[in-house]
């Protein structure tokens, strides 16, 4: 018997309509590090490396929710392990703008938050 999750046509359209978004906007970040150089700063480093697991999570989201899988593939197990680390990158990658903030901010030390 698989273990399926019925998922609505109207559950699809939101999700994949916010996958868009989401690759789309971190997209946008990722093009713009690239493309100018003097935005290159160690804080826009850290949003785009945050940039680039949330667009790999959106990808991964939209795959699984285009896919609808029947049964246990080995496409499901991939997309849901790209999905994990996805987010769990996600979540170290905003601890380390938060590091990055309190140095800044509290400490006041530009040169010691960029190390």
């Amino acid at each position: 018997m698989a273990n399926r999750t019925e998922v609505f046509v109207s559950e699809q359209v939101v999700v994949l309509c916010t996958c868009v978004l989401s690759f789309l906007g971190s997209s946008l970040i990722i093009i713009t590090y690239i493309i100018w150089s003097d935005l290159r700063t160690t804080p826009r480093k850290l949003l785009a490396y945050l940039s680039v697991t949330d667009l790999l999570s959106a990808v991964s989201y939209a795959y699984g929710v285009w896919r609808a899988f029947l049964t246990d593939s080995v496409d499901c197990v991939v997309q849901g392990a790209i999905s994990t680390f996805a987010n769990t990158s996600s979540f170290f990658w905003t601890v380390a703008i938060a590091v990055y903030l309190y140095v800044f901010i509290v400490r006041s030390s530009q040169r010691v938050a960029d190390s």
